[in-house]
């Protein structure tokens, strides 16, 4: 974890961000940094290694929190070097309308994105078993995401091993026509094709329909 000794020393490359960047806007873009982090991710090469942060952000993502902090965007990647390894962590969430606000100011990123529980193929008979990362294809998908707040508009994302072709969705994965189920408990259900039902809701609806009975 990085100390405030270090991101000073940091920040102070460029001052001007010293002068303009307050606690509150650093914990600000670190939670929102955090909701990324598979944005993030995806944009690496393929042998980048999970566990460790990039050096810098890909244009996009930049451009985008720099837009949300307000400030010009080549001097987001000294912010990153500052925040990097805390946001590789984790960090608190933000109250949901806060976050929310954060969101409509940064569209089209969104830190609903729904993504595949993992980022390397597991497919044992691959040559890239748990290897290399597993790449985005076909860019992100519209969908509907239904919470307890109400609908949400957000993003799916689907990847897919560049070595045995498996594609990995948010609830399965494919490979040869065969669709597997992940084993582990799911936090977003997908109801239809672009539509998703948070586990929260499922589980209301569920207890719902058994009283009803």
């Amino acid at each position: 974890m990085t100390t405030l000794r270090q991101v000073l020393d940091i920040l102070s490359s460029h001052p001007i961000l010293v002068d303009l960047i307050t606690l509150a806007d650093m914990h600000r873009i670190i939670t929102l940094a955090v909701k990324i982090k598979n944005d993030i991710l995806a944009a690496q090469p393929p042998d980048h290694e999970t566990l460790v942060p990039p050096p810098s952000l890909p244009p996009h993502i930049a451009l985008f929190l720099a837009k949300i902090m307000n400030i010009d965007a080549h001097l987001m990647n000294t912010l990153w070097e500052a925040i990097a390894s805390t946001v590789w962590q984790k960090a608190q969430q933000l109250d949901m309308a806060a976050e929310q606000e954060a969101w409509q100011a940064g569209r089209p990123d969104s830190g609903d994105t729904l993504w595949p529980p993992l980022q390397q193929c597991t497919n044992p008979n691959c040559r890239n078993f748990l290897k290399q990362l597993v790449r985005e294809r076909d860019g992100l998908r519209h969908v509907t995401l239904f919470t307890f707040t109400g609908p949400v508009r957000t993003f799916a994302a689907h990847l897919t091993c560049t070595a045995c072709r498996t594609t990995y969705y948010p609830n399965y994965s494919v490979h040869q026509g065969t669709r597997l189920y992940y084993s582990h408990p799911l936090s977003v259900i997908q109801a239809a094709e672009h539509h998703y039902i948070a586990k929260p809701l499922v589980d209301l609806f569920i207890g719902m329909m058994l009283m009803s009975w």
